[in-house]
């Protein structure tokens, strides 16, 4: 991922470039921008795939660069200012984060940045904005209401390891292997679920992230996925088309 800096404080820049190598490594800072109008100038020749923006700049706030020029690449802001939160929300802006930054602060705004992805990937939108827009907007499931005798119970989303599909019947499994049934499909689940937490690995079953026990290499670029507690459908094989967005989600 190809990072630009838009910070006029030489020390906050080379924190902020050191930090990213650490958590990071495969990622590269392109370019570090002091002022509001040579951000400008950038962004009228070049892209990027994140930026970091400072709102205090040498020679004015950094909202001026809206003004004269879109980006379209999502935004991390970093600021000693709060004042500015409402404001920095209005564009691609993914997080706001106050100075000094914290290592973890910013290793959970990679993480969004990932799920932003996912989500993009998934929904197929054409543009950043549609995606920021549904990701924030949305409410993702916390909980279901399930039969268990001759009473309800309220399953929560954190207890659930997986679910899968018999017919088009949708079963939830939890950590003891207890199936609750689900009045859903996998179809309607997987756009009630947070895509960061859950992956749909075929037709058949849709994944929480630590019920994933091992991962092998199957034929033709293909994975294959064992379960805890194990699925009794089956071997599971994630299709080729899905790989490499599997590979990033159970990598990261």
């Amino acid at each position: 991922m190809k990072i630009v800096i838009i910070e006029d404080e030489e020390r906050s820049a080379s924190l902020l470039i050191r930090t990213i190598e650490e958590i990071r490594p495969e990622d590269k800072v392109i370019a570090v921008l002091n002022s509001v109008q040579k951000a400008v100038k950038w962004f009228k020749r070049k892209t990027c795939d994140l930026v970091f923006l400072d709102i205090e700049l040498s020679d004015g706030n950094s909202f001026k660069i809206f003004e004269k020029q879109k980006i379209k690449s999502p935004i991390i802001f970093t600021t000693a200012y709060n004042e500015y939160a409402l404001d920095a929300f209005r564009v691609n802006s993914i997080a706001y984060l106050l100075k000094p930054i914290r290592k973890n602060d910013l290793k959970e705004c990679f993480d969004k940045l990932s799920a932003i992805k996912q989500e993009y990937v998934r929904q197929s939108y054409r543009n950043f904005d549609a995606v920021q827009s549904s990701f924030l907007g949305n409410q993702y499931r916390s909980k279901f209401l399930v039969s268990k005798g001759e009473k309800l119970i309220a399953l929560n989303i954190k207890d659930i390891k997986y679910f899968h599909a018999i017919d088009r019947f949708a079963f939830a499994v939890i950590s003891t292997g207890d199936e609750f049934l689900i009045n859903q499909t996998l179809e309607e689940l997987e756009d009630q679920l947070d895509p960061y937490l859950f992956f749909r690995l075929n037709r058949q079953v849709i994944a929480y992230f630590d019920a994933i026990k091992e991962v092998q290499n199957h034929f033709k670029t293909r994975y294959r996925v064992s379960l805890d507690p194990a699925y009794k459908g089956g071997e599971i094989v994630v299709s080729t088309n899905k790989s490499k967005l599997f590979f990033e989600w159970a990598n990261r």
